[in-house]
């Protein structure tokens, strides 16, 4: 079945579809918004908003104080940051006396680094609390785990 529906005035539409002599310079478009001589600043219409956003998007603490999830973010960048240090001490001490005395310094290796070893993986067992007080997402079976067989 079809219907066919016609308009009872066709002109407006003939003006609508016809090519008409002059052409439309959308380059030259302009709004009503955009003759006023005031310059706008986004700030004006929403305050606040910018400064919002940047705290959310880089972790700032909000103007009110230190928020416990800055606290978190500090936390685990100083976690990581030890542990970071603690390994590139183990592999620098490790390379350089194997680089110095060679097959010799094998022997001596874990007496010269086993307290740095012991203490980095010590720390370690913090990575099965993380998830257990909310500081990391993730299974604490998982972390455990993956802390018991390294």
């Amino acid at each position: 079945m079809f219907l066919n529906i016609e308009k009872a005035n066709l002109h407006y539409l003939k003006n609508l579809t016809l090519r008409s002599s002059s052409q439309i310079d959308f380059d030259k478009w302009t709004h009503e918004e955009d003759l006023s001589d005031e310059a706008r600043d986004i700030n004006d219409d929403f305050p606040g908003l910018y400064e919002k956003m940047q705290a959310e998007e880089l972790g700032w603490p909000s103007k009110r104080g230190v928020s416990g999830e800055s606290l978190k973010k500090v936390y685990l960048f100083l976690y990581n940051l030890w542990q970071f240090v603690g390994f590139l001490y183990l592999t620098v001490v490790t390379c350089t006396r194997y680089l110095k005395n060679g097959q010799d310094s094998m022997a001596g290796t874990y007496a010269a680094v086993g307290w740095m070893m012991r203490l980095c993986l010590i720390t370690q067992l913090l990575e099965v609390l993380h998830p257990m007080v909310g500081y990391t997402r993730g299974p604490v079976l998982t972390s455990l785990l993956q802390v018991c067989f390294r």
